[in-house]
């Protein structure tokens, strides 16, 4: 994580510490759980379950938003 990320931001990634992992893969900036699916795939049959990244960003401020987003949901939901 870059060091000037905000506060929340820094809270917000704390809080997925072991449970989200952040990938440059192809050219992005990918956030995955603990699936580590880096791509959308599947189609929700059996065969072929739905699968996808959590998040996929092209910058790390992008990231940094969505990061600071997700700490004011968890907050409003009294998780942290």
């Amino acid at each position: 994580m870059p060091e000037g990320f905000s506060g929340k931001a820094k809270a917000c990634w704390t809080y997925f510490s072991g449970a989200a992992y952040l990938f440059e893969y192809k050219g992005r900036l990918v956030m995955t759980d603990e699936s580590l699916y880096l791509t959308e795939h599947g189609d929700g049959s059996h065969e072929a379950p739905y699968g996808a990244p959590r998040g996929e960003f092209e910058t790390w401020e992008e990231v940094e938003t969505f990061l600071e987003q997700v700490f004011d949901e968890l907050l409003e939901d009294d998780m942290i």
